[in-house]
């Protein structure tokens, strides 16, 4: 029950980033988009590579803040899902 609760609260908080992303690149000036990186290093207080030596760890810290939210919060509901209960057969009847 929390994780699902959690898994939808982190969805909700994606689409907000989303749609805020989206107001900000039609409105005028520039457009700068909040990367994963940059949310990294506001809630850690250090940058997640110094260095940057993996390539795809460095294009997954350039993604939009939004997109890894929204992955995250996926992967909370498909494993806090609503389950039914499987029936188990504990005694088997020979033919």
């Amino acid at each position: 029950m929390l994780g699902r609760l959690l898994g939808m609260t982190v969805l909700v908080l994606s689409v907000v980033m989303a749609s805020g992303e989206g107001v900000m690149a039609v409105g005028t000036g520039t457009y700068d988009s909040l990367a994963v990186g940059e949310v990294w290093t506001l809630l850690s207080g250090h940058p997640a590579l110094g260095d940057a030596s993996l390539p795809w760890m460095r294009d997954v810290m350039h993604l939009p803040a939004w997109s890894m939210t929204m992955a995250f919060g996926l992967m909370l509901c498909f494993a806090y899902r609503r389950r039914t209960p499987k029936r188990r057969m504990m005694f088997r009847t020979l033919p």
